[in-house]
Protein backbone atom coordinates (compact mmCIF):
# COMPACT_ATOMS: atom_id res chain seq x y z
CA UNK A 1 0.00 0.00 0.00
CA UNK A 2 2.39 2.31 0.86
CA UNK A 3 4.71 1.54 -2.71
CA UNK A 4 1.33 2.60 -3.91
CA UNK A 5 0.74 5.62 -2.66
CA UNK A 6 4.50 6.48 -3.30
CA UNK A 7 3.96 5.64 -6.80
CA UNK A 8 0.82 8.09 -6.58
CA UNK A 9 2.43 11.17 -5.13
CA UNK A 10 6.03 10.75 -7.76
CA UNK A 11 3.52 10.82 -10.47
CA UNK A 12 1.46 14.16 -9.01
CA UNK A 13 4.56 15.75 -9.09
CA UNK A 14 6.40 14.80 -12.36
CA UNK A 15 2.52 16.33 -13.50
CA UNK A 16 3.18 19.81 -11.54
CA UNK A 17 6.79 19.61 -12.89
CA UNK A 18 5.53 19.75 -16.32
CA UNK A 19 2.70 21.71 -15.65
CA UNK A 20 4.95 24.22 -14.30
CA UNK A 21 7.49 24.33 -17.14
CA UNK A 22 4.66 25.16 -19.89
CA UNK A 23 3.51 28.10 -17.83
CA UNK A 24 6.80 29.34 -17.06
CA UNK A 25 7.49 29.26 -21.03
CA UNK A 26 4.28 31.51 -21.68
CA UNK A 27 4.92 34.68 -19.30
CA UNK A 28 7.49 37.14 -18.22
CA UNK A 29 9.44 35.99 -15.07
CA UNK A 30 10.99 39.37 -14.49
CA UNK A 31 9.35 42.63 -14.92
CA UNK A 32 10.50 44.40 -18.41
CA UNK A 33 12.72 47.10 -17.58
CA UNK A 34 11.38 50.30 -17.52
CA UNK A 35 9.71 51.87 -20.91
CA UNK A 36 9.74 48.44 -22.35
CA UNK A 37 5.72 48.39 -21.95
CA UNK A 38 5.08 51.03 -24.35
CA UNK A 39 7.28 49.18 -26.87
CA UNK A 40 5.68 45.07 -26.10
CA UNK A 41 2.64 44.22 -27.96
CA UNK A 42 0.83 41.39 -27.71
CA UNK A 43 1.55 38.20 -30.91
CA UNK A 44 -0.61 39.01 -33.91
CA UNK A 45 -1.05 42.87 -34.08
CA UNK A 46 0.44 44.71 -36.61
CA UNK A 47 3.51 47.06 -35.30
CA UNK A 48 3.55 50.94 -35.77
CA UNK A 49 5.80 50.99 -38.32
CA UNK A 50 3.70 48.54 -40.49
CA UNK A 51 0.33 50.61 -39.89
CA UNK A 52 -0.89 52.44 -43.15
CA UNK A 53 0.11 55.95 -43.26
CA UNK A 54 -2.13 58.57 -42.08
CA UNK A 55 -3.38 60.34 -45.07
CA UNK A 56 -2.06 63.74 -46.36
CA UNK A 57 -4.51 66.36 -45.99
CA UNK A 58 -5.85 67.66 -49.06
CA UNK A 59 -4.24 70.87 -50.94
CA UNK A 60 -6.16 73.80 -50.92
CA UNK A 61 -7.29 74.96 -54.44
CA UNK A 62 -5.61 77.63 -56.00
CA UNK A 63 -6.85 81.04 -55.55
CA UNK A 64 -7.71 82.46 -58.67
CA UNK A 65 -5.92 85.96 -59.61
CA UNK A 66 -7.21 88.82 -59.82
CA UNK A 67 -6.68 88.77 -64.24
CA UNK A 68 -8.21 85.63 -64.10
CA UNK A 69 -11.63 86.69 -63.19
CA UNK A 70 -11.82 90.08 -64.78
CA UNK A 71 -11.89 87.40 -68.02
CA UNK A 72 -14.72 85.87 -66.68
CA UNK A 73 -18.03 86.95 -67.63
CA UNK A 74 -20.94 87.78 -65.21
CA UNK A 75 -23.77 86.29 -66.48
CA UNK A 76 -25.81 87.77 -63.57
CA UNK A 77 -25.17 91.66 -64.14
CA UNK A 78 -26.59 94.01 -65.60
CA UNK A 79 -26.31 94.86 -68.88
CA UNK A 80 -24.33 98.18 -70.06
CA UNK A 81 -26.45 101.05 -70.39
CA UNK A 82 -26.73 102.45 -74.21
CA UNK A 83 -26.56 106.16 -75.23
CA UNK A 84 -30.12 105.83 -76.15
CA UNK A 85 -31.22 105.04 -72.79
CA UNK A 86 -28.88 107.95 -70.82
CA UNK A 87 -30.18 111.47 -69.24
CA UNK A 88 -31.57 114.26 -71.94
CA UNK A 89 -28.89 116.82 -72.41
CA UNK A 90 -31.31 118.76 -73.76
CA UNK A 91 -34.63 119.49 -71.80
CA UNK A 92 -37.31 121.69 -73.22
CA UNK A 93 -39.55 122.72 -69.66
CA UNK A 94 -41.48 125.54 -71.32
CA UNK A 95 -45.54 125.65 -72.04
CA UNK A 96 -45.92 124.39 -75.61
CA UNK A 97 -42.03 124.11 -75.79
CA UNK A 98 -41.04 120.70 -77.83
CA UNK A 99 -37.58 119.18 -78.39
CA UNK A 100 -36.63 119.10 -81.84
CA UNK A 101 -33.57 117.46 -83.17
CA UNK A 102 -30.93 116.76 -86.26
CA UNK A 103 -29.04 113.56 -86.19
CA UNK A 104 -25.87 112.03 -88.69
CA UNK A 105 -23.66 109.31 -88.68
CA UNK A 106 -19.75 110.53 -88.47
CA UNK A 107 -18.69 108.90 -91.50
CA UNK A 108 -21.24 112.26 -93.07
CA UNK A 109 -19.33 114.19 -90.00
CA UNK A 110 -15.77 113.60 -91.15
CA UNK A 111 -14.67 112.83 -87.40
CA UNK A 112 -14.00 109.93 -85.43
CA UNK A 113 -16.14 111.12 -82.70
CA UNK A 114 -19.02 113.68 -81.99
CA UNK A 115 -18.71 117.40 -81.25
CA UNK A 116 -20.44 118.84 -78.30
CA UNK A 117 -21.92 121.33 -80.91
CA UNK A 118 -23.45 120.71 -83.91
CA UNK A 119 -21.28 121.77 -87.01
CA UNK A 120 -22.70 124.27 -89.28
CA UNK A 121 -24.03 122.09 -92.62
CA UNK A 122 -26.80 123.20 -94.97
CA UNK A 123 -28.98 120.18 -94.67
CA UNK A 124 -29.47 120.45 -90.68
CA UNK A 125 -31.68 123.47 -91.93
CA UNK A 126 -34.49 121.12 -92.97
CA UNK A 127 -34.59 119.37 -89.51
CA UNK A 128 -36.84 120.38 -87.32
CA UNK A 129 -40.50 120.74 -87.34
CA UNK A 130 -41.08 124.26 -86.67
CA UNK A 131 -37.78 126.00 -86.42
CA UNK A 132 -34.59 125.63 -87.51
CA UNK A 133 -31.83 124.50 -85.73
CA UNK A 134 -29.95 127.60 -83.84
CA UNK A 135 -26.22 128.19 -83.66
CA UNK A 136 -24.31 126.00 -81.46
CA UNK A 137 -27.40 123.26 -81.03
CA UNK A 138 -25.65 120.98 -78.30
CA UNK A 139 -25.23 117.17 -78.56
CA UNK A 140 -27.90 114.50 -77.04
CA UNK A 141 -26.49 111.36 -76.88
CA UNK A 142 -30.23 110.15 -75.58
CA UNK A 143 -31.21 110.40 -79.20
CA UNK A 144 -28.28 108.46 -80.56
CA UNK A 145 -29.18 104.59 -81.76
CA UNK A 146 -25.26 103.56 -81.98
CA UNK A 147 -22.01 105.19 -81.66
CA UNK A 148 -21.96 105.47 -85.14
CA UNK A 149 -24.32 108.56 -85.06
CA UNK A 150 -24.66 111.93 -83.87
CA UNK A 151 -27.25 113.52 -82.47
CA UNK A 152 -28.27 117.83 -81.47
CA UNK A 153 -31.30 119.26 -80.68
CA UNK A 154 -32.68 122.76 -79.59
CA UNK A 155 -36.19 123.59 -78.33
CA UNK A 156 -39.37 124.92 -80.71
CA UNK A 157 -41.85 126.55 -79.80
CA UNK A 158 -45.40 124.94 -80.70
CA UNK A 159 -48.16 127.04 -82.31
CA UNK A 160 -50.76 125.39 -80.03
CA UNK A 161 -54.23 126.41 -80.47
CA UNK A 162 -57.83 125.51 -80.28
CA UNK A 163 -59.31 122.44 -83.19
CA UNK A 164 -59.65 124.38 -86.68
CA UNK A 165 -62.50 123.76 -89.12
CA UNK A 166 -62.54 119.88 -89.74
CA UNK A 167 -60.54 119.55 -92.81
CA UNK A 168 -61.99 117.83 -96.02
CA UNK A 169 -58.73 115.86 -97.23
CA UNK A 170 -56.44 116.24 -94.16
CA UNK A 171 -52.94 114.77 -95.07
CA UNK A 172 -50.31 113.55 -92.32
CA UNK A 173 -48.31 116.81 -91.59
CA UNK A 174 -46.26 116.59 -88.16
CA UNK A 175 -45.40 114.31 -85.54
CA UNK A 176 -43.21 116.04 -82.66
CA UNK A 177 -42.05 115.53 -78.79
CA UNK A 178 -45.35 116.35 -76.63
CA UNK A 179 -44.53 119.65 -75.12
CA UNK A 180 -44.47 119.13 -70.89
CA UNK A 181 -47.72 121.32 -70.84
CA UNK A 182 -49.79 123.00 -73.31
CA UNK A 183 -53.07 125.07 -73.01
CA UNK A 184 -54.76 123.52 -75.72
CA UNK A 185 -55.22 119.90 -74.20
CA UNK A 186 -56.07 117.18 -76.78
CA UNK A 187 -58.28 114.17 -74.97
CA UNK A 188 -57.21 111.71 -72.94
CA UNK A 189 -55.47 109.90 -72.91
CA UNK A 190 -53.77 112.23 -75.02
CA UNK A 191 -53.74 115.05 -72.60
CA UNK A 192 -50.12 116.10 -72.93
CA UNK A 193 -50.84 116.74 -76.89
CA UNK A 194 -52.10 120.17 -78.15
CA UNK A 195 -55.34 119.95 -79.91
CA UNK A 196 -54.48 121.96 -82.70
CA UNK A 197 -51.86 123.58 -84.55
CA UNK A 198 -52.50 127.14 -85.97
CA UNK A 199 -51.07 128.32 -89.26
CA UNK A 200 -48.10 130.25 -88.71
CA UNK A 201 -45.85 132.15 -91.28
CA UNK A 202 -42.08 131.55 -91.96
CA UNK A 203 -40.17 134.35 -89.83
CA UNK A 204 -36.34 134.03 -88.55
CA UNK A 205 -35.31 130.45 -87.47
CA UNK A 206 -39.21 129.61 -87.68
CA UNK A 207 -40.98 127.67 -90.73
CA UNK A 208 -44.12 128.05 -91.55
CA UNK A 209 -47.11 125.81 -90.14
CA UNK A 210 -50.44 125.08 -91.82
CA UNK A 211 -52.91 124.66 -89.83
CA UNK A 212 -53.58 121.35 -88.11
CA UNK A 213 -56.00 118.66 -86.29
CA UNK A 214 -54.14 115.87 -83.63
CA UNK A 215 -54.46 112.64 -84.69
CA UNK A 216 -55.37 110.05 -82.57
CA UNK A 217 -54.91 107.34 -84.91
CA UNK A 218 -51.23 108.50 -86.14
CA UNK A 219 -50.37 109.44 -82.73
CA UNK A 220 -51.02 105.35 -81.35
CA UNK A 221 -49.21 103.98 -84.05
CA UNK A 222 -46.14 106.06 -83.90
CA UNK A 223 -45.89 105.37 -80.26
CA UNK A 224 -45.34 102.37 -80.33
CA UNK A 225 -41.50 103.28 -80.93
CA UNK A 226 -42.23 106.56 -79.55
CA UNK A 227 -43.72 107.03 -76.85
CA UNK A 228 -44.11 110.85 -76.09
CA UNK A 229 -44.77 111.34 -79.79
CA UNK A 230 -47.99 113.96 -81.05
CA UNK A 231 -49.56 113.37 -84.58
CA UNK A 232 -51.16 115.71 -86.23
CA UNK A 233 -52.78 116.34 -89.63
CA UNK A 234 -52.95 119.27 -91.76
CA UNK A 235 -56.03 121.14 -93.46
CA UNK A 236 -55.70 121.62 -97.36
Amino acid sequence: MKRRALAKVVLLLAALAVLSGACAGERRVHPPPEGEWLEWEPKGTTKRSEATPAPKPEAKPAVESKSAKEDVEDLDAPPAKSASSSEPTVKCNGRDLTRESWCAALSELGTKQCPDKMPPRSDAKEAGNFEEPPKGAKRDPSLEASSKQCCFAWCAKVPAAAPPVPCDSPSPAFCFEAPPSTKQSAPPPYAECPMGLAKTGAKGRRKATPKAVFSSKLTKAERSGEPHTCCYEACK
